[in-house]
């Protein structure tokens, strides 16, 4: 499958989603990684827990892909714009990764397959506050 691309996905088995899944967050975090050397926050990891993710993300998925979509008739240029504005209100520097992996997301939903788009944006962010805690960062009050 093509990486760099909007285009919508409208079939994909487990094994695709999961490889592409890895892809573009290997490439969130390889294009991310200069900046964490110089971003002055760098060592105060903060985040959300769990029962927090299960309440943003379908919210933040229905401002800022189902929305868009649907009153523009899935028109991927207005898609594209909510979703830089979406990650824009990640901050500095995590709205770069965000971005890129976002686009995995926003061309799930591009192709009609919200339910899974949703699903994995949970549990990508799941595994992002898991991660966080583990190394010793804090959850936001």
């Amino acid at each position: 499958m093509k990486i760099f691309t909007l285009a919508p996905i409208s079939t994909v088995t487990l094994t695709e989603l999961l490889s592409l899944y890895v892809i573009y967050l290997l490439i969130a975090y390889i294009v991310i990684f200069p900046f964490t050397l110089v971003y002055k926050e760098r060592g105060k990891l903060r985040t959300s827990d769990y029962s927090t993710i299960l309440i943003t993300v379908p919210i933040e998925d229905f401002i800022f892909r189902f929305l868009p979509i649907y009153f523009f008739n899935g028109d991927v240029n207005i898609a594209f714009t909510s979703h830089i504005i979406w990650a824009i209100l990640h901050g500095f520097p995590s709205c770069i990764a965000v971005g890129i992996l976002g686009i995995l997301f926003l061309r799930l939903w591009l192709g009609g397959l919200w339910s899974i788009a949703l699903i994995l944006h949970i549990l990508h962010d799941i595994f992002i506050v898991s991660v966080i805690k583990l190394v010793g960062g804090k959850v936001r009050a």
